[in-house]
């Protein structure tokens, strides 16, 4: 468990409706900060030791230096109640919410990951396709994304290697401050480079995904985007894909609603799958 407080760095301290944290607590406050934020960090016993102070009060209040800022707590008990049903955890030693005296050796083990089809390679793209391809799928599909992004002024175009036969083409349609617009296409490698449907994973939640920043890597197979909620990245959603030579399976995804100094790698997961 790990809580970051996006503010000035220093000692701050935390209570619970008022109350301060026990001394054997409190300790946790001076742990250190990461990338120059506070960090409280505990595992074990002392990450349910706080969990049992926070999960029935009502406010999380923290200080630090003068700055001030609280948290709800409400729902944290019935979050928690939700992760022991769902884990199997319900009455165990180890539960995080509903304790007893079951043994933790009863706790089911996790799921399996989806284990995803490996990439197989590609061919390389000649430098004749790599020069005729853009430029073609680009003319040809003006009328498409100038349609869906009127403001395009400067499009960029870049071609990867899909399989022997077929291409993936990004047109970078236009940028604002800290997100670009993208349109996407899977083409023959061949004059007239006839489109063929993306065959790609939908986002869970109804995401939309493939905006702000997008890049396919064909060594790796892995086609991934980055839409930052505000410039300094600390809100928005992420994911990626990986191509088993015929579709893109989806192989995560994080959002983080709430802009809060939280970096893309502390986003709620998802969905997530194994590589082979």
């Amino acid at each position: 468990m790990r809580l970051t407080y996006s503010g000035q760095p220093g000692h701050f301290t935390l209570s619970t409706d008022d109350r301060p944290l026990p001394d054997a607590l409190a300790s946790l406050l001076r742990t250190g900060v990461g990338e120059g934020e506070p960090i409280v960090h505990g595992e074990g016993d002392m990450a349910r030791a706080l969990l049992a102070e926070w999960r029935n009060g009502e406010i999380l209040r923290l200080d630090a230096e003068g700055e001030e800022a609280e948290l709800s707590l409400a729902g944290l008990s019935a979050a928690l109640l939700l992760m022991d049903s769902v884990q199997g955890r319900l009455d165990t030693r180890g539960a995080l919410y509903r304790l007893g005296e079951r043994d933790d050796r009863e706790v089911p083990e996790a799921p399996p990951l989806p284990l995803l089809r490996p990439f197989p390679g590609v061919t390389p793209l000649t430098d004749a396709e790599r020069q005729g391809i853009p430029l073609a799928v680009m003319e040809a599909t003006r009328s498409e994304w100038l349609e869906a992004d009127p403001e395009s002024l400067e499009p960029e175009a870049e071609v990867h290697a899909l399989n022997g036969q077929e291409a993936l083409v990004l047109i970078q349609t236009s940028c604002a401050t800290y997100n670009c617009s993208f349109a996407l296409y899977r083409v023959a490698r061949q004059a007239p480079y006839p489109r063929q449907p993306l065959r790609i994973d939908p986002l869970p939640f109804g995401g939309e995904g493939l905006g702000g920043w997008v890049n396919y890597d064909e060594g790796s197979g892995e086609l991934g985007y980055f839409m930052k909620g505000r410039g300094v990245g600390d809100c928005g959603d992420a994911g990626s894909w990986l191509f088993d030579g015929e579709r893109f399976q989806l192989q995560s995804m994080r959002m983080m609603q709430r802009c809060a100094g939280s970096p893309p790698d502390d986003w709620p997961e998802l969905w997530r799958a194994a590589r082979p």
